[in-house]
């Protein structure tokens, strides 16, 4: 742990969704210029997304369900 009781490699950023034609996310992918884009961890036990989309692309997976 560091200061603040976080993480090293803990994101305290917006994560930044896309947005559906509400005005709350619709399914929690992210949006261009996520901090969670490329931020995630590369895990052989996780090899496609929610969607079927292969991962990691872009060298690391992206943080949450969805690659982008």
């Amino acid at each position: 742990r560091v200061d603040g009781g976080l993480r090293q490699g803990d994101v305290r950023a917006q994560p930044r969704f896309t947005r559906g034609s509400g005005l709350k996310p619709s399914n929690y992918r992210l949006a261009a210029g996520s901090p969670g884009i490329n931020d995630g961890q590369n895990l052989a036990v996780v090899g496609d997304d929610l969607r079927g989309v292969a991962r990691p692309r872009g060298g690391r997976a992206d943080i949450g369900a969805y690659e982008r």
